[in-house]
C-alpha cells in the first residue's frame, strides 16, 4: 500500500495511534479507540504546512506553545475565511468548541505525522519542539 512510518506494536509512545501510513498524496493514520481501529486520510499538504510553519518560526531545538502554533495555522492557512468564521471563532472550534473536526485534520494528525517522522517531539501539555 505505502511506507508505514509507525506502528504501535513497536511503538507505544504516540496515544492511540495505531499506525501512520505514507500513501501518495496522504498519510493514513489509524487510530483504535473504544475497541475499534478507524483511519483517518490526511492530506499530505496539510502537514507540509505544519512543517513550514515549524521550520520557519522555530530553531532547532526551540519549543512553541498549542497556543502559538495554532493561530500562526490558522493565519497561514487562512482557514478562517475558508469556514467564514472569525479566527476567534475557529481558535474556540480547535480549543474544544463545536467543530473540533478541523483541529484533528489540520493540525493533531499532521503533528502526529511529523512527530513520526521525528521532525517534532509534541508533549502531552500541546508544547511542539523542533528536532530537524
Amino acid at each position: 500500500m505505502g511506507k508505514i512510518l509507525i506502528n504501535t506494536t513497536h511503538h507505544t509512545h504516540i496515544n492511540s495511534i495505531k499506525e501512520i501510513i505514507e500513501h501518495n498524496d496522504e498519510y493514513i493514520v489509524m487510530e483504535h479507540h473504544n475497541g475499534k481501529t478507524t483511519p483517518h486520510y490526511i492530506p499530505r499538504k496539510n502537514v507540509d504546512v505544519l512543517k513550514q510553519i515549524v521550520r520557519k518560526e522555530l530553531d532547532i531545538g526551540e519549543e512553541a506553545t498549542y497556543q502559538f502554533m495554532v493561530e500562526k495555522l490558522i493565519i497561514k492557512t487562512r482557514l478562517f475565511i475558508k469556514l467564514g468564521v472569525l479566527k476567534n471563532t475557529l481558535i474556540n472550534y480547535f480549543n474544544g468548541g463545536l467543530n473540533r473536526k478541523h483541529y484533528f485534520k489540520y493540525y493533531y494528525y499532521p503533528l502526529k505525522i511529523l512527530q513520526a517522522l521525528k521532525e517534532i517531539d509534541h508533549s502531552k501539555t500541546g508544547d511542539v519542539l523542533r528536532l530537524k
